[in-house]
């Protein structure tokens, strides 16, 4: 498959995953909601897992990263939740899905990866409509 498959496919998971917890939410606690979507991620961790075979690679950096990655998303779907709790599902994952701009400022500042100008015009354009659907 090609990358953009996979991003379509991606973003068709997301998408569902978002509208899933905030079903969720109409029924059960933060607390429980996050509960079952750490049993889900535990359930669906096991069979990628078992679907792709160990991971026998180690380098102490990547592995540091990996892990932080993995507190972030954590900590980052438990807000998640507790904003859906309190908001609309349509106003707060079109907020939180514009966590790329953090990740596109974080990769020309620390990796120093290049802006087009359509795309720095883009990522104002998107900063922009983060603040006008939050207000």
């Amino acid at each position: 498959m090609t990358w953009l498959a996979y991003a379509a496919l991606a973003f068709l998971s997301w998408g569902l995953w978002a509208f899933f917890v905030k079903l969720s939410t109409l029924t059960l606690s933060t607390r429980a909601v996050f509960f079952y979507e750490l049993l889900g991620i535990l359930i669906a961790t096991v069979a990628s897992l078992l679907w792709t075979g160990w991971i026998r690679e180690f380098h102490p950096k990547g592995a540091l990263f990996g892990v932080a990655a993995g507190i972030c998303v954590i900590v980052g779907e438990l807000l998640f939740i507790l904003a859906l709790h309190k908001g609309k599902a349509s106003v707060v994952t079109t907020v939180v899905a514009l966590y790329p701009l953090l990740t596109l400022v974080l990769a020309v500042l620390i990796l120093h990866e290049t802006l087009t100008l359509k795309q720095g015009i883009a990522m104002l354009f998107a900063a922009a409509a983060m603040i006008l659907f939050a207000t």
